[in-house]
């Protein structure tokens, strides 16, 4: 029998490019299975609204990449053209990078959304493991608790203001603090280039995010780890910072049309202060009198830039507010900072009995700090990162109606490991289930195990509330409930394979896109599935 060469066409699956290379084939009925990992630490990305359970949710739309690393970025197909589809982008880096905690991977995802605020997340990446973001968005018509947002139009004159324009946010009952912007009669609005924008309307988009709320501390844009920042000396601070708010801003304008970035004169923002917020130089509540530093983000880049200080001052109604300038538009933080511990620390969660989700964690420090994540837990799951200084509680929530499930006692944020230890829960039946992720060629002798990233959620409920699990090596562990359909969906290239498989502890098949047979293991209550689907291109 003649040798004959197999070419396979490169093609990535989901958050991860899966290279094929040219093989040789020793004889019929010999299997071969291939799988090179090529690109690197596959990121998937999901734009949500903040408002849990929103029927309006991101849905198509361009992403830009920014930051100091951005050249290092692909998609999951090895492209540089970037576009989240149902809210979902899915991010890889470059063949060849190798990312650490000494030399990180910094970038930022950015992207405008109509109807929401302007997007942004910066990444620090420092391994090569997959990972799932989730980047809420305040949504103008429909603000989660503890924000206000103002959508204004005012009338210009080629492009200049001839009064002056005032816009203030509104309070509701999850936000009494308030925020006014003054832009002086005479004043020119440019573009990013600095040109006057001639036009005659200005429509001002403008959300303020207190501090009391957890729904708003969680939609903070770019989160509060900061990886690209440069202080009052104007040159980066290494490693970054944490930063403990005071109060944020966001204000977006465009003149007919035309997004402004910078204004012929100073513009003035005063921003209400919380009386609960503690100032962490002083570890008491804040008061008038106190300092606080202003810090702009440019939401493309992911840069942090220090402004200067505002002086907190008492007003005639006995609120607390702080004021500064402003030349150019972008997001406004009051912000004192933390730096970050020289170790990592593990966090385990032990959580025997709950189903494989992806559940809202909040690390809250004693000064103030507080970080949201939304990682895929299952019981024994470590994650390792690295924490500001000073003492912590993790508080694990559910993230569809915010319930708190588990909150820690106080620990070490340098200690290097902690474990989040889940109450008994009971309630559930649960099976285990083992997923073996195959693609296949239908009468040649090649299989190939996958590596990607992949959606479980139960029938019948949103998309938006799936799970994002990473398959590795074509293998995936879930914690799921028993005898209950779910639909699993995987991207191959720009297709998506989807099955939708009734979980339960017996042995069954199950056909789609993606099909397969499941066997039960009584002794370890578990399901081993596999799923096949065919390769495009098998020639």
């Amino acid at each position: 029998m003649k040798t004959k060469d197999i070419l396979l066409a490169v093609a990535a699956l989901l958050t991860f490019a899966v290279v094929f290379y040219a093989c040789k084939n020793p004889g019929e009925g010999v299997t071969i299975n291939i799988n090179t990992n090529v690109l690197k630490s596959p990121t998937a990305v999901q734009f949500v609204n903040a408002v849990k359970n929103a029927p309006n949710q991101p849905d198509d739309f361009p992403v830009t990449i920014g930051g100091k690393d951005a050249d290092k970025v692909v998609t999951i197909t090895n492209k540089t053209q970037f576009n989240a589809v149902d809210g979902r982008i899915f991010l890889a880096l470059k063949k060849g990078v190798v990312p650490s905690e000494a030399n990180p991977v910094v970038f930022t995802v950015a992207a405008e959304v109509a109807g929401f605020t302007p997007a942004t997340k910066t990444f620090r990446i420092t391994s090569e493991a997959p990972s799932a973001t989730v980047v809420p968005l305040i949504e103008y018509a429909n603000p989660v608790p503890g924000t206000t947002a103002v959508v204004e139009n005012n009338p210009i004159v080629g492009g200049v203001t001839p009064t002056v324009i005032t816009i203030e946010t509104p309070t509701n009952p999850g936000m009494e603090e308030q925020a006014t912007i003054t832009i002086p009669a005479g004043t020119e609005f440019r573009d990013a280039a600095g040109n006057l924008i001639n036009a005659t309307s200005l429509e001002s988009r403008v959300v303020q995010f207190g501090t009391d709320s957890p729904e708003a501390l969680a939609a903070f844009p770019g989160g509060f780890d900061v990886a690209n920042i440069t202080g009052e000396n104007g040159q980066p601070i290494e490693g970054g910072v944490a930063f403990i708010t005071a109060g944020f801003i966001a204000m977006d304008m465009y003149a007919g049309g035309t997004e402004v970035k910078n204004f012929s004169k100073p513009i003035e923002v005063s921003m209400g202060v919380s009386p609960e917020v503690t100032n962490p130089e002083t570890g008491t509540a804040v008061k008038a009198g106190d300092q606080v530093p202003v810090w702009s983000l440019d939401d493309k880049t992911g840069q942090w830039k220090y402004e200067s200080e505002a002086t907190i001052v008492k007003d005639a109604q006995g609120n607390l507010t702080a004021s500064f300038s402003a030349t150019h538009l972008s997001y406004w933080n009051l912000d004192w900072y933390s730096t970050f511990c020289p170790n990592t620390t593990t966090i385990t969660y032990s959580m025997p009995g709950y189903v494989t989700e992806q559940y809202q964690v909040e690390l809250v420090s004693s000064n103030g700090y507080v970080s949201y994540s939304y990682p895929t837990l299952t019981d024994g799951v470590k994650y390792v990162q690295r924490l500001p200084t000073g003492n912590f509680k993790i508080v694990v929530r559910n993230p569809i109606n915010n319930v708190v499930i588990v909150e820690t006692p106080s620990f070490n944020g340098c200690g290097g490991n902690v474990t989040v230890n889940f109450p008994a829960k009971n309630d559930l039946d649960i099976v285990n289930v083992a997923l073996s992720l195959q693609g296949t060629c239908p009468n040649k002798p090649l299989n190939t195990n996958i590596d990607s990233h992949a959606l479980v959620y139960e029938k019948g409920k949103p998309r938006s509330q799936g799970t994002t699990v990473y398959v590795k090596l074509g293998k995936l562990n879930l914690q799921l409930k028993n005898n209950t359909e779910y639909v699993v969906e995987a991207q191959y290239g720009d297709t998506w394979k989807t099955a939708n498989i009734a979980f339960k502890k017996q042995d069954f098949s199950f056909p789609g896109t993606v099909s397969g047979t499941a066997t039960y293991d009584q002794g370890t209550n578990t399901v081993n599935v596999l799923a096949q689907f065919r390769l495009p291109d098998c020639n």
